[in-house]
């Protein structure tokens, strides 16, 4: 039911003197004035803030084709987040970069926020979202940078051959080159780009977080959570490629390992695998062992070869 605003034309009105008439419009101009004034007055600081919150949000939903996973679902809006305003621009500045594609920039500063906040708090993981959007667009928009190497085909090459030289498996060559999955077409001279990572993962059950380390750098991070039923004690494992095991996306829901499983060399401690639970994957569970969204292993399952090295810690 709607509300009736009409004004009865027949109500009589009461009428001001001409001295109290120019009072009223005097304190109404008045008033105009002060109210202009305190939106001229506050309206700069307003402005900055928004402009800071449309880059970080800017950079939090735009598109990077063929980047799965790459922010992660563990990042946090930097207008949720408690930063210093330190941290706030760092933080606002690499989102911009990101935004802009200048990826290299936008991991550069990433990273130096990243160094300073405690792993698997809110601001860590805040902070983490904008590093992987910047290392995942470095490496699928083939950025030029001394990582991402040109490949040479020569002859008696195969896909699985490179992956070996490479250090890297047969779905980051197919993506990274625009290639359909199970391609074979290689021919003497083509040029492959590939991201030659030194591969490994920190596993860290206190901060509920998958680190991918290159080398000595934090590369990607995402939450996990671990199986109260099937715990995994603290050691280190690897991913033999023989053991890596592959759900095919949208698969059968029943299937609790969700669209990924990376099993351990030590096939009774089990591996990560993904999750249909759309929830927050950190949460109390059962069935399975370290959970991750399926997004999130999926990028884990692309880019690290069997025999990649993994450490779990308490």
């Amino acid at each position: 039911m709607g509300f009736n605003y009409s004004f009865d034309k027949d109500e009589p009105h009461t009428r001001l003197s001409a001295g109290n008439r120019r009072r009223s419009w005097f304190f109404a101009v008045l008033f105009t004035l002060l109210l202009l004034v305190l939106v001229l007055i506050f309206r700069p600081a307003q402005s900055s803030k928004n402009s800071g919150e449309a880059a970080a949000n800017s950079a939090a939903n735009s598109e990077n084709s063929g980047n799965p996973g790459s922010e992660g679902s563990g990042a946090v809006n930097a207008a949720e987040t408690k930063f210093s305003a330190e941290q706030e621009k760092l933080y606002n500045d690499a989102a911009a970069a990101i935004a802009a594609k200048d990826f290299l920039r936008g991991k550069q500063l990433a990273e130096m926020l990243v160094r300073h906040l405690e792993i698997g708090g809110t601001q860590w993981f805040s902070a983490v979202g904008l590093l992987n959007r910047a290392n995942s667009g470095i490496v699928f928009n083939k950025v030029k940078c001394d990582k991402n190497v040109i490949y040479d085909v020569k002859s008696g090459d195969t896909f699985s051959r490179l992956s070996d030289k490479l250090n890297t498996t047969l779905y980051a060559l197919w993506k990274i080159n625009d290639l359909p999955e199970g391609s074979s077409d290689l021919k003497v001279g083509d040029k492959i780009t590939c991201y030659k990572g030194d591969w490994s993962v920190e596993i860290n059950k206190k901060a509920q977080a998958v680190c991918v380390m290159d080398g000595n750098e934090l590369f990607l991070a995402y939450p996990a959570g671990f199986s109260s039923k099937n715990k995994i004690p603290a050691g280190e494992y690897s991913f033999p490629g023989s053991k890596k095991k592959q759900f095919a996306a949208g698969g059968d829901r029943r299937n609790h390992y969700g669209t990924r499983f990376m099993g351990f060399n030590n096939t009774s401690i089990g591996g990560i695998h993904g999750t249909w639970d759309a929830g927050d994957v950190r949460g109390e569970f059962n069935d399975g062992y370290i959970r991750m969204n399926n997004a999130d292993v999926e990028m884990l399952f692309m880019l690290l070869p069997g025999g990649t090295k993994v450490k779990i810690v308490d």
